[in-house]
């Protein structure tokens, strides 16, 4: 899970923490700045928890006054909005986006949903800026191609930035919660070389309480935070693919009933080995001199119940009568 000094971050479905992997070859994690992968499974709901694990009156976060935490969510580069612990509040989590709508407040509840891919290239919006403004139209080019590479490198990630606060006190807000915008389907040719699965789309809308609000001095540069904790959350296929997880082996494939030991093979399968040797012991026996068709018959029975013989006895009630059936009978 991801700590960083007595901090706790982590994604929970259905009440359940999400097993974290890492990269070992990711050099972006530290001391400061954990990086962990997630999998993501389609239309799963999921919330991402808090925790100071170490009362704020006892943790140190440095030689300033820190009071407590301001834990800002941002989803897939859109920014969603801020958590404060402080004082006996050790955790809270964030669920959702919150709206103020017709005067009350709802939650659209964070959901995994599979990247939707568009065969639409980014050409037609290139010809429209060539023919309306052809002296501007490289420019124009240029800056919509960053746009949507900067909104695919976004796709795929939770980052939670932590600063350290004071003097949090309840204030009143005219705040009525985040424009974000819906998951978009993406140009293929825009994922060529990604490994993205999944992003992050809102659920069916619940009705909630009003959040509370504080207002806090910030000790840390917001643009750079205490600690930043990064879930990057992906397929179990894509995760597999970037050797994050193992691959799952592929099953071995039986053993011939020639190549087990007669002691385990079942009655069945002891009759079916038996049929399968037929026809080669057929073609080795032959009668020699002087013997008779009696006593070749004798043998083949012989040799068949030895084979029989070799399997595992089963359980048989008394009494009851056992009808054997003799496959070398001409």
């Amino acid at each position: 899970m991801g700590i960083l000094k007595d901090v706790e971050v982590f994604v929970k479905v259905n009440g359940q923490k999400l097993k974290e992997y890492i990269d070992q070859d990711d050099a972006e994690d530290s001391t400061t700045h954990s990086v962990k992968y997630v999998e993501a499974k389609d239309a799963a709901v999921f919330e991402v928890s808090f925790a100071s694990l170490v009362p704020f009156d006892l943790a140190y976060h440095g030689p300033q006054s820190c009071q407590g935490l301001r834990f800002s969510l941002t989803v897939d580069g859109q920014k969603i909005h801020s958590l404060v612990l402080n004082g006996t509040l050790l955790t809270g989590k964030i669920s959702g986006v919150e709206q103020k709508e017709r005067g009350g407040w709802i939650l659209k509840p964070f959901t995994f949903a599979q990247i939707e891919t568009s065969e639409i290239e980014t050409r037609p919006m290139y010809l429209h800026a060539i023919l309306t403004q052809p002296e501007q139209a490289e420019e124009r080019i240029g800056t919509q191609a960053q746009e949507l590479k900067d909104r695919v490198s976004k796709i795929g990630k939770i980052e939670i930035g932590v600063i350290r606060v004071r003097n949090v006190t309840i204030a009143q807000s005219t705040w009525e919660g985040p424009n974000v915008k819906s998951l978009k389907p993406v140009p293929e040719k825009a994922l060529k070389g990604q490994a993205l699965s999944h992003g992050t789309s809102l659920g069916k809308s619940e009705t909630i309480a009003p959040p509370t609000y504080v207002s806090c001095e910030y000790l840390d540069d917001v643009s750079k935070p205490y600690l930043n904790f990064e879930f990057r959350y992906r397929s179990r296929k894509a995760l597999q693919n970037m050797f994050i997880i193992p691959r799952s082996p592929s099953p071995s494939p039986p053993l011939p009933l020639e190549d087990r030991p007669p002691e385990s093979l079942s009655r069945e399968e002891l009759l079916e080995l038996v049929n399968r040797r037929l026809p080669a012991i057929k073609r080795e026996i032959k009668v020699k001199p002087g013997e008779t068709s009696r006593n070749l018959k004798r043998e083949r029975d012989e040799e068949y119940r030895a084979v029989l013989a070799s399997a595992r006895p089963s359980k048989v009630n008394r009494g009851q009568k056992i009808e054997v059936i003799d496959l070398l009978d001409d």
